[in-house]
């Protein structure tokens, strides 16, 4: 019983430690084994031997233990050779470690399927002709000092004058009082385009400057000023903005919306590395504040999931060794047998995941 029990409360241990993950299906899956070991146990030692006592009584035969002389062969030789063993294991400790080091969870789904499988050649299709696969979104708020003068202007505004100053912002059209539609905001609009689209992962970029460079085809005299851009924005019928302007612009013109196809097939493509280049160039680089920038779409999601997949079984594994550890010194009733013993089982580990 007892050997039993130590070897079904370790595992239950081990895969409950899951359960403090953070994605949803490693922890249902650290309930499902903890529960199923936990009845394999119990029924182990109540429904087996029921169901043995109604089999007939065999004599007992004694054959050869295999295992025994597996185990006393390597006891036998870890004893004799001691040393060798311990600087062999120092050897692929070092190797163990040094391959953690270069663990990354960058991939891409494209590798998930052959190169000679359809959906594999369709999204290259889609990389090189449609301008690429996954979705990425560059949202650009207005700079929050804006919107706490428009307040302030409020707040001081002479109530006999405001009917008045409405009807003027109103004839003066979107450009008096949005922040980013006007003919002084154009250029950084277009700065920020050209940054966007300039990247190596990124594919097909569009935005309001998209919109306005079509409309500039049409008439390359065209003067975009800001009585332009007013009249433009409330002569243009309502289903032109919805495919012009709206997906890339709040109605009241203080947001922007860059929207990004980034390469799947781009054997460089690193999500994370990517995302802090960016939002790292916006900031820094073109003057933007940390909270006007946002970033989101498929991409972040993906890249948010596999740095999930990369924390959670850091933390899983540290809180398996102690839960062994815990256990080994419930076993052995000592301490610094415990430690030792935790040694091999952190080993397996490092070796695994330095191979990885």
């Amino acid at each position: 019983f007892k050997p039993c029990f130590y070897t079904a409360i370790t595992t239950i241990v081990a895969f409950s430690s899951l359960i403090i993950s953070d994605i949803r299906p490693v922890i249902d899956f650290g309930w499902m084994m903890t529960i199923g070991i936990a009845m394999s146990f119990i029924i182990a030692f109540t429904m087996f031997p029921a169901m043995l006592s109604l089999l007939p009584q065999t004599p007992h035969s004694y054959e050869r233990d295999i295992t025994r002389e597996i185990t006393s062969f390597f006891s036998r030789l870890i004893q004799r050779f001691d040393k060798s063993v311990l600087l062999v294991f120092l050897c692929l400790a070092i190797l163990s470690f040094f391959g953690i080091s270069k663990l990354s969870v960058e991939n891409r789904f494209i590798d998930y399927y052959k190169k000679d499988t359809e959906i594999y050649q369709g999204m290259v299709v889609i990389d090189k002709r449609l301008g690429g696969t996954t979705p990425l979104e560059v949202i650009i708020d207005a700079p929050a000092d804006f919107f706490y003068q428009e307040e302030t202007e409020e707040d001081y505004a002479d109530p006999l004058l405001t009917e008045l100053e409405l009807e003027i912002e109103d004839d003066a059209g979107i450009t008096s009082n949005s922040y980013w539609f006007n003919n002084s905001q154009l250029a950084k609009i277009k700065q920020i385009h050209d940054y966007l689209d300039s990247l190596q992962e990124s594919g097909k970029v569009i935005s309001i400057t998209t919109s306005l460079e079509l409309l500039r085809s049409l008439d390359e005299d065209m003067v975009m000023d800001d009585f332009f851009l007013s009249i433009l924005y409330k002569r243009l019928p309502e289903d032109i903005k919805q495919s012009l302007f709206y997906p890339y612009m709040a109605k009241d013109g203080n947001q922007l919306r860059y929207s990004i196809r980034v390469y799947e097939s781009d054997a460089t493509l690193k999500r994370e590395a990517l995302l802090k280049e960016i939002r790292q160039h916006l900031t820094q680089e073109l003057g933007l504040a940390e909270e006007q920038v946002h970033l989101t779409g498929v991409l972040v999601l993906f890249n948010n999931l596999l740095q999930s997949l990369f924390k959670s079984p850091i933390l899983t594994i540290g809180v398996v060794f102690l839960s062994i550890l815990i256990m080994f010194s419930i076993s052995f009733r000592n301490l610094k047998m415990a430690a030792l013993a935790i040694i091999p089982n952190i080993m397996a580990a490092s070796m695994v995941l330095g191979l990885m």
